[in-house]
């Protein structure tokens, strides 16, 4: 799970190289990864595992 300020830094950091090198060391793991967003309070962060849970499902996601 991942948090970001805005779509601006989300962005940035999918075309950074460090992002690029994470995707080739991590790509088997990330073929069996579940993804969805969801916009939440910054006091709401950490999110606990069972909202995360929620979210994907809530997505049509399922957790592997």
């Amino acid at each position: 799970m991942t948090g970001w300020k805005d779509q601006k830094s989300l962005d940035g950091f999918v075309k950074s190289d460090v992002h690029r090198q994470a995707i080739r060391q991590g790509y088997a793991a990330m073929t069996k990864a579940s993804f969805a967003r969801a916009i939440v309070k910054k006091t709401d962060v950490p999110l606990p595992r069972k909202k995360a849970l929620e979210i994907l499902k809530k997505a049509g996601r399922g957790f592997m």
